[in-house]
């Protein structure tokens, strides 16, 4: 399985809702080639970072004026 890891800064890389910071760029960088190679948890334990964070996940909504985000929305195939 791969692990999509996105370089957020020189010290921080997000895998999934999570922020991995660390001392210093060339240990974000040592975590981030571990992660080709495995599991987060690994990668932690061997290349520990300073911070974790966790990030909220987007909720995606449609805001144009009179949308109707509602799930049961008959334009979705719900009940009228």
């Amino acid at each position: 399985m791969a692990i999509t890891a996105i370089r957020e800064s020189a010290r921080e890389i997000r895998v999934d809702d999570k922020i991995f910071v660390f001392a210093d760029e060339q240990a974000a960088k040592d975590f981030q080639v571990c992660l080709g190679e495995g599991d987060v948890d690994t990668c932690c334990a061997n290349h520990k970072p300073q911070d974790v964070r966790t990030i909220a996940k987007p909720v995606f909504e449609d805001r144009r004026e009179g949308a109707d985000n509602n799930v049961n929305s008959p334009s979705l195939g719900g009940m009228p």
